[in-house]
């Protein structure tokens, strides 16, 4: 396994190292939308032709990938207020122990 390996390379090197691996998962439409989306393309996958499937993709991509500025950066935003409220939260609990 890839991070297992990753973990013993690092403590190999380094007997007192520790890693952490963050990830944060933001929706991009509502949850009815995203279905929608994965519904119709596989109804076109399957019953469409070839050269319609495209654009069911697309709907698709676009239910989980909003191509705007905007939307980018409000995204990097919330992830870093995200970020940063969890390691003033850890940081206030280490505090207390």
């Amino acid at each position: 396994d890839f991070y297992t390996q990753l973990f013993q390379l690092n403590r190999k090197q380094n007997k007192s190292a520790s890693a952490l691996i963050v990830t944060q998962e933001f929706g991009t439409v509502p949850p009815i939308m995203v279905a929608r989306a994965l519904i119709l393309e596989n109804m076109a996958y399957n019953h469409s032709p070839l050269e319609d499937r495209g654009w069911w993709s697309q709907l698709t991509r676009d239910a989980f990938y909003v191509r705007s500025t905007k939307w980018k950066n409000s995204i990097l935003n919330r992830g870093l207020t995200a970020w940063m409220q969890a390691i003033k939260r850890s940081s206030s609990h280490h505090s207390l122990e």
